[in-house]
Order: structure tokens, then C-alpha cells, then sequence
């Protein structure tokens, strides 16, 4: 590089001092860096606080706290949260449903009375909701009335099987009365016959000697 002494020049950095053809000028510092440390934070900018225009944000209060020059954000937020910083206050919103004192941090409204209620009691069913619509009325009268239809219907059905079950054991009852009648008179006719057999056979019987 003989040829070129003063083309480029050296990293300001001390760790660094690489020689580069295309150096950055620090607007703050006015020293010259690499591609490598031309940022405020790489080469750690005494001056950087009086260009640096960001305005940091509270955490707490969510507002902007701007920098003086010369203060550093540190010095500045700390005196924010010291002094001028106005928490927020956390809004609760009461469940409109009287036996139910749950609280919500978002209003959660009924799209049918307007009022506010928990996430339980949210819809209109589990808030028995006075400002429904007709549409919903229908619907409603007409599942009720479905409802009682198929209870009738299954207490119908079940009194039907009820009925056929009692046929049943009735009609099991008769058949064994009518059996054990018969088998009584088939025993009746023929004891007597077996008797007198009996009897025919004793007076024939030959004795051996």
C-alpha cells in the first residue's frame, strides 16, 4: 500500500483498527469506523445520548417519556417512575346476574339486553335474558314444544310396553294354570285304573312250591 498512504483509514476502535478504504464517520464521536463498529452501541458512543431520539415508553403507564439532552434513559425513567407516573387503574366489570358477584377485566355484553355479565352467565340462556328477539322466541317455544312432544311420546311408548309385558305374564300365568289342571285330571283318570289292576294281577299270580 505503499502507493496510496492516506487512502482509507483506520478503525477508531482500539480492539480493532482495521484499515478501511470506506470508513464510517460517527455523526457523535466525529471518529471513524470500520463496517463493523460505525453503530452508537458497537464502539460504545460517549456522544450517542445527543443523537439517539428515541423515546422510550413506560411500562407501567404505557406513556412516552422523553430524554433531555444530556440525561441518559436510565436517569430519565427512573424520574418518571419516581415522580409523574400515573398507574393505570384496573377497570372490573360486575356480572349483571344478581345471585353472581364474578368480576371480568372486559365488559362482555349481551347482544339481546345490553346488559354486562361474566363469562359463565354470558349467554342468554344461562342469564334468562328478557330482551330476546322474536326469532328467538320461536325457536325457543318451538324446542319446548318439541320437547314435551317427545315426553309424551316416550311415556306412550312405555305405557304400551308396560301393557304388552303384563299381557304377557298374565297369558304365562293362565298357560301353566290350564297345565297343571290337566295334568291333575290325567292323574285322577288313571289312578283308579292302576288300582284295580294292581288288584286283578295279585288274585292270578301262581305260587311256586
Amino acid at each position: 500500500m505503499a502507493e496510496f498512504p492516506d487512502f482509507g483509514k483506520h478503525c477508531a476502535n482500539k480492539e480493532c483498527k482495521t484499515l478501511d478504504f470506506l470508513p464510517f464517520n460517527c455523526d457523535a464521536c466525529k471518529q471513524s469506523f470500520c463496517v463493523h463498529h460505525y453503530r452508537y452501541l458497537n464502539h460504545n458512543c460517549p456522544n450517542a445520548s445527543s443523537k439517539d431520539r428515541q423515546v422510550p415508553v413506560c411500562p407501567v403507564c404505557s406513556k412516552p417519556v422523553p430524554i433531555a439532552a444530556g440525561s441518559t434513559p436510565d436517569q430519565v425513567m427512573s424520574a418518571h417512575l419516581d415522580n409523574n407516573c400515573a398507574t393505570k387503574k384496573k377497570t372490573s366489570f360486575l356480572c349483571g346476574l344478581k345471585s353472581c358477584k364474578n368480576r371480568e377485566f372486559v365488559e362482555v355484553l349481551c347482544s339481546n339486553c345490553k346488559h354486562n355479565f361474566c363469562l359463565k352467565h354470558r349467554f342468554t340462556n344461562d342469564h334468562s335474558c328478557t330482551g330476546r328477539r322474536p326469532n328467538d322466541l320461536l325457536r325457543a317455544r318451538t324446542a319446548q314444544q318439541v320437547n314435551q312432544a317427545n315426553t309424551a311420546a316416550d311415556e306412550s311408548l312405555a305405557r304400551t310396553l308396560q301393557d304388552l309385558w303384563n299381557k304377557t305374564v298374565n297369558s304365562d300365568e293362565e298357560m301353566a294354570r290350564r297345565l297343571q289342571e290337566e295334568e291333575y285330571r290325567t292323574a285322577n283318570r288313571r289312578g283308579p285304573t292302576a288300582q284295580a289292576g294292581g288288584e286283578r294281577g295279585n288274585g292270578n299270580a301262581c305260587t311256586i312250591t
